[in-house]
């Protein structure tokens, strides 16, 4: 007779509380552990769930990118007709639909969005070995600022002013303010209180190991004719580096437009209440001498008086 056979399936066994507490607990952390193993949920984001105890690091939301199988695809796509003909919709609506569920028609590359925990020297050697790439734009980096405010910080370009180096835009939390006191736009983004604001007020509150990997940047302009330089670790992005073109500002003969921002979604700026916000560009307005260049709300460029308190989203590079 084998050890198994003298438990029956009614045998009863005495526990005390404490044992039966701790069987329960390890079956809850089981089935816990099991669910998040299924929805592919990140190594560090289960151990934390396991331990009770946040791991260092900032959290990075990254996209990967892939090219799906042909015949998987159209099986996706097809499905996505058959559903909207079901409903009695149009099939043309049916390509939102696969967008919505990760495909991205023409190309057709499925994006998808994973969690991590990383620290921002660990980025700095990232892309100090070529291998920026791994962040593609889109990517969210969350953090917190020394005063306690969490913040939030999106690449928008790889190898964009330099090789080896990776372009991001804070969008969390918005800064408003004019671009100057008083509507001029005298000396351009090198003389304005906005640059002062950012990189005077603003960026002491970064955390010090966010600080001590971003590189300084130069704002090349061109104003009536003459070019001034300014180097920051914050700065405001142009409007052709947003858009691709000039309709307000003098173009400098050497931006070049963050192809993520092309995109009029990727423009677009929220507050914490998820409302559209209009933001300032660096450029000021080439038809007047009291305008900047701004961004409306909805995606698209514009001018405006420079003491009008629109929101500041700075971008910074490390490489």
């Amino acid at each position: 007779m084998g050890l198994m056979e003298l438990f029956t399936p009614e045998d009863k066994i005495e526990l005390s509380f404490t044992q039966l507490h701790g069987l329960t607990t390890e079956v809850v952390k089981h089935d816990l552990l099991m669910n998040g193993i299924k929805c592919d949920v990140p190594h560090v984001f289960l151990r934390e769930v396991m331990t009770g105890k946040k791991e260092d690091g900032i959290q990075v939301t990254g996209i990967t990118c892939h090219t799906p199988d042909p015949e998987e695809l159209h099986k996706v796509l097809r499905a996505a007709v058959e559903k909207k003909r079901a409903a009695g919709q149009r099939e043309d609506a049916a390509g939102q639909q696969a967008e919505e569920e990760g495909v991205r028609l023409g190309d057709v590359t499925v994006y998808e969005r994973r969690q991590r925990r990383r620290n921002w020297a660990d980025i700095k050697k990232t892309i100090q070995e070529g291998n920026a790439a791994e962040m593609l734009p889109g990517t969210e980096i969350c953090f917190t600022l020394k005063d306690g405010r969490p913040a939030k910080a999106v690449v928008i370009g790889i190898n964009h002013y330099n090789q080896r180096d990776a372009v991001f835009r804070i969008v969390e939390p918005l800064t408003f303010a004019g671009m100057n006191k008083e509507h001029t736009n005298a000396g351009g983004w090198h003389d304005c209180e906005a640059r002062r604001l950012l990189n005077e007020e603003f960026f002491p509150l970064l955390p010090d190991e966010l600080q001590a990997v971003i590189a300084k940047h130069d704002t090349n302009q061109k104003i009536d004719g003459k070019r001034t330089l300014s180097d920051d670790f914050l700065f405001l992005p142009s409007e052709f580096e947003i858009m691709g073109c000039n309709r307000y500002a003098e173009y400098n003969g050497v931006d070049k437009v963050f192809d993520y921002l092309k995109e009029r979604i990727n423009r677009l700026i929220v507050d914490e209440d998820d409302d559209l916000r209009a933001f300032w560009t660096a450029d000021p307005s080439a038809a007047n001498t009291t305008d900047f260049c701004y961004f409306i709300d909805y995606g698209y460029s514009d001018d405006y008086g420079a003491a009008g308190d629109l929101a500041l989203a700075p971008l910074f590079v490390i490489e």
